[in-house]
């Protein structure tokens, strides 16, 4: 009995799991969106319309983890020199949503960084995104949807690892390849 007892419970408690971690469909593709930059210009998901998209998400804590750009420096190089890097958006989303409503014009400022190579950055004043994807702010976050605005890629990124980096570029460049489509 004890051990039937224990098997159910070991079935439910994986049920249990299984549903915690399902991904809904809003969390498998990329969510219409309209979000301003630093000068108050409207962005939209419907801008980067066949295009893959790779966003660099994060809240000012897991901002640390991208210091110098350590890691959106290396990716965005990287995507400039793929064959098929016209067909690449890049952007960067912050989470603004804990900034009182009296300092978003000096939040605003902030997040606008003439060195960063990835220069747009669209603020999100609602946390709808960070929400959305379930986005913890201890971390950098990558995330890349394919021209069908299918989520392919998300790593959350904190101390840099080269290692890390170099998969995240091998996984870049089989994107890329799918990407490219021979002529008819």
């Amino acid at each position: 009995m004890n051990k039937k007892l224990l098997r159910y419970g070991a079935v439910f408690c994986m049920l249990l799991g299984i549903a915690t971690n399902a991904t809904t469909a809003a969390e498998s593709i990329l969510i219409d969106f309209e979000l301003e930059d630093h000068a108050n210009t409207l962005h939209s998901a419907s801008e980067w319309q066949g295009k893959t998209v790779v966003l660099f998400a994060t809240s000012r804590e897991g901002q640390k983890h991208n210091e110098d750009y350590v890691w959106s420096a290396p990716i965005a190089d990287f995507i400039a020199g793929l064959p098929a890097s016209g067909e690449f958006a890049l952007a960067r989303i912050a989470d603004l949503r804990i900034v009182p409503r009296l300092m978003r014009g000096m939040a605003r400022g902030m997040t606008e960084d003439a060195g960063n190579p990835v220069p747009l950055v669209l603020t999100d004043w609602n946390g709808d995104f960070a929400q959305a994807y379930a986005l913890d702010d201890s971390s950098y976050h990558l995330m890349v949807f394919d021209a069908q605005k299918k989520l392919v890629m998300h790593e959350a990124l904190q101390t840099f690892d080269q290692q890390q980096l170099a998969a995240i570029l091998v996984r870049l460049e089989a994107i890329n390849s799918a990407t490219i489509q021979p002529p008819p």
